[in-house]
């Protein structure tokens, strides 16, 4: 049983009642917030918004760069945070973030060394990301 509810701070709210009504196989643990799905499939909407995804860790891309999301077909979302959280791959997090319609080189920049910070670029640049306000592991 799928049960997400929307944490947006403002927006749209047709939105709301849009994604409230699909769910999606991408998160981990009780949903608060949107899935990774729903960001990819609207990111017009959701670009310059705070929104909270509960998720498993597909990819460590460095201390301060992540990726979540993206089984059976849905796509991945890169997450820029501080550090400060020890995460593993597959385990469930919860991120608070604000989304961002394309990823700009001089965030990546800022959260990874230019070699990396180029790679990251390079596989991500066109996808929607969020620049996280805070994670959380969640038990799983």
């Amino acid at each position: 049983m799928c049960t997400a509810t929307l944490a947006r701070a403002g927006g749209a709210f047709a939105v709301a009642a849009a994604l409230l009504t699909g769910c999606s196989d991408d998160t981990a643990g009780h949903e608060t917030g949107v899935s990774v799905a729903n960001v990819h499939e609207d990111t017009e909407s959701f670009d310059g918004e705070e929104v909270t995804v509960s998720a498993e860790v597909r990819r460590i891309l460095s201390e301060r760069a992540f990726v979540i999301g993206g089984v059976e077909g849905a796509e991945p979302l890169l997450v820029l945070h501080d550090g400060g959280i020890e995460l593993a791959g597959e385990s469930p997090v919860r991120v608070t973030g604000i989304v961002h319609r394309a990823l700009d080189l001089d965030a990546v920049l800022g959260v990874a060394d230019e070699p990396l910070a180029r790679s990251i670029h390079e596989t991500y640049g066109s996808e929607p990301y969020l620049e996280a306000l805070d994670v959380a592991r969640l038990e799983g």
